[in-house]
């Protein structure tokens, strides 16, 4: 009996690192903006002349781990796609936080009237902590 996994197929290996890359770029250029968008406003709302914008810097803060774990997502993905490996794609950990950052900025969106948006990304949130709680394909 050969319990050994077979490597995955060249298209498939391929079609990872293409989306790894898609995935990296996203995270990294999401990453760069919300850190000079932070870069700009902590320093104000730690002095505490903008105590009003805590939500938003919250909200800002829950994007910046979604787009954190975009990032580790695509190079994930790029490692997964050049060892072509058939299991164990992502690390669990990744999906988890970018699922639970989706649903609290899910969360938050509702809470603050944008109901469609709202429930469409906590929605995503939990499919993806779902998938990652449920399943070691992925």
């Amino acid at each position: 009996m050969n319990t050994a996994i077979e490597p995955a197929t060249p298209i498939f290996s391929r079609l990872l690192v293409l989306l790894g890359i898609m995935a990296a770029t996203a995270g990294a250029a999401g990453t760069l903006l919300l850190g000079y968008m932070l870069g700009a406003a902590l320093p104000a709302w730690l002095d505490g002349r903008l105590a009003f914008l805590t939500f938003q810097l919250l909200f800002q803060l829950l994007w910046l781990v979604f787009f954190i774990s975009m990032f580790v997502l695509g190079l994930s993905l790029i490692r997964s796609g050049r060892d072509r490996r058939r299991k164990d794609i992502v690390p669990g950990l990744t999906l988890y936080f970018l699922g639970a950052a989706l649903a609290a900025i899910g969360i938050m969106l509702f809470t603050f009237g944008n109901v469609a948006a709202g429930l469409g990304l906590f929605v995503v949130g939990a499919l993806a902590i779902y998938v990652e709680w449920s399943t070691e394909v992925v």
